[in-house]
Parts: structure tokens; C-alpha cells; sequence
């Protein structure tokens, strides 16, 4: 019976359901380029035309954002979508100790690079030139999240009559809730401290429970498992680590040297499922 819990375990601990991540995780800064190569952007109208006489150019360190409901524009069998680039537009210019509005269609700078000027403004851009984009989220963007959490192995130190620390490998099982950050702006890389409440299975022998005396029996119990730790989510690979403690359930636990003392238990899961934001996501 031993066994075939622990088989489950390890099932369950690979296999485990993805957690309920909030959409506020994957929220879309913006886009960048891929491309080494600038590419020309020209600023929008108010009429939603393409001011062609005005040009900018693109770089892979200027993120943009798409902007929706918007017809496309085709001339010379070259199609043009929106863009926005977002930021602190600069609208004060000193120039001989003295303070100059600066309107955007003023500069004329055609073919420069995007600058401070340009922020929190729209243009128009050859669709072809971000078919392949890299997408930037929000770091440090959180969020609630609930799962499902089962450890192969719990961690207990030496009590009582033990002869040394014990590695456990009983049936457990239950659900987190925690908290989920994003690290970085580029990759899925997220921590989550989580708090966790359980059931397991206890086993109680000569070594851990004084109720017993002959070193050949063995008996099952369950109990509960309560505890808390850190979740590192990596692409598609789940690490945690956790510290809690059983409350086992029955007159074998009222004797047995690990009722409430702590252990430390590792987690291990997989994300088989490949889950890609949209591009249109970063439209809203």
C-alpha cells in the first residue's frame, strides 16, 4: 500500500494542475524589435492618414505598442499598421536660457533616430517589419494565485530514539494559495511565497513512536500537513521549497516524535502546456 501511495506522489508531482495564475501577470508593456536594422516609422495625422513627410526610425531599444481598431493603410503594395510609443513626451526645449514649446511636426529631423520628442505619440509602420517581435511584460507585475502542491519527500530531523534524520516519502496532498511576481520583462520567470494546508499519510514505527516496542511493526495513519515556502516558476519548470509540519490524527499520533515538529519539503513540477500571449493582447 506504502508503495502505491508514493507512486501517486510522484505522479501527482509531475502531473500537478497549472496554477491559477491572474492575468494582471501577463500583462504586455509593449513590443521591440528583433532586428538589429532601424526601420522607418512615419507620424500619424489626426485624421488617421500617414504624414510621410515627418520620418523617424525604429530601433530594438524604443518599445511600441499596437494600436486597434484601426484600419490598416496599403499604398505602393506596402501595408502600414499604428504604433504608439509610450513615455514622457519632452515639450519644453531651453535654448538660449530660454524655454521653447516644441510641437513634434516642428523638428525636423527626418530620419533620426526616436527621442524623448517622440514619446506619447502615434505613427504608421511597415507591417512586415514586426511580424516577429520581442514582447516586454511588466516586471515585478503580481498577483493571487492558487494550486495544487504535493511533495515527493519531506525532510524530518533526528528526534528520540531515531538513529539519524529521516527521509519521508509518504502520500501528501493539498491546496496553496500565494502571491506571484514577475522578475524579469522578457522571460516567464516568477517567485510566489505560498501558504499551504494538506492531508498525508504518516507511517509509525519502533524509531518513531514510543507506543511501539517491537522493531517489525509498522502501522499507517494519516493526519494533517500545514506549512509555507517559495515558489520559483521557470519557463515551464516549478521549484519550491517548503517548511511545515503533520498533525496526525489517532492514539499512535499522540505518541509519535514528529506530531507538529517541522520538516522541509521540495516540489518539482512541469508545465507541459505552451501557453503564448497573443499579440493582440498588447492592443487593450
Amino acid at each position: 500500500m506504502k508503495q502505491i501511495l508514493l507512486i501517486i506522489t510522484m505522479v501527482l508531482a509531475f502531473t500537478s494542475a497549472k496554477p491559477q495564475d491572474g492575468a494582471r501577470l501577463d500583462d504586455i508593456k509593449g513590443y521591440r524589435l528583433k532586428s538589429e536594422k532601424s526601420v522607418p516609422i512615419y507620424l500619424n495625422n489626426q485624421d488617421n492618414t500617414i504624414d510621410f513627410a515627418h520620418t523617424r526610425l525604429l530601433d530594438k531599444s524604443v518599445f511600441f505598442r499596437f494600436v486597434d481598431k484601426v484600419p490598416e493603410i496599403k499604398k505602393d503594395d506596402i501595408t502600414y499598421v499604428k504604433i504608439y510609443i509610450p513615455g514622457n513626451q519632452q515639450k519644453i526645449e531651453v535654448k538660449d536660457g530660454k524655454e521653447i514649446s516644441i510641437n513634434t511636426k516642428d523638428i525636423q529631423y527626418n530620419e533620426h533616430r526616436v527621442s524623448k520628442i517622440d514619446y506619447d505619440q502615434t505613427f504608421w509602420i511597415d507591417k512586415s517589419a514586426v511580424e516577429n517581435v520581442d514582447i516586454a511584460y511588466y516586471r515585478y507585475r503580481n498577483d493571487v494565485i492558487l494550486g495544487a502542491l504535493t511533495l515527493p519527500f519531506k525532510f524530518r530531523p533526528k528526534r528520540g530514539d531515531e538513529s539519524s534524520s529521516v527521509v519521508d516519502g509518504s502520500f501528501n496532498v493539498g491546496p496553496y494559495v500565494g502571491w506571484k511576481f514577475r522578475l524579469t520583462e522578457s522571460r516567464p520567470f516568477f517567485v510566489a511565497p505560498i501558504g499551504a494546508v494538506g492531508v498525508t499519510s504518516l507511517t509509525y514505527n519502533s524509531s518513531n513512536n514510543s507506543a511501539i516496542t517491537d522493531a517489525k511493526q509498522s502501522e499507517t495513519g494519516f493526519g494533517f500537513q500545514y506549512g509555507g515556502g517559495v515558489v520559483f516558476d521557470l519557463y515551464k519548470i516549478q521549484l519550491g521549497l517548503v517548511v511545515g509540519a503533520d498533525y496526525g490524527v489517532g492514539d499512535f499520533a499522540k505518541t509519535y516524535n514528529h506530531q507538529n515538529t517541522l520538516w522541509m519539503g521540495f516540489s518539482l513540477n512541469f508545465n507541459f502546456l505552451n501557453n503564448k500571449p497573443d499579440k493582440s493582447e498588447g492592443n487593450k
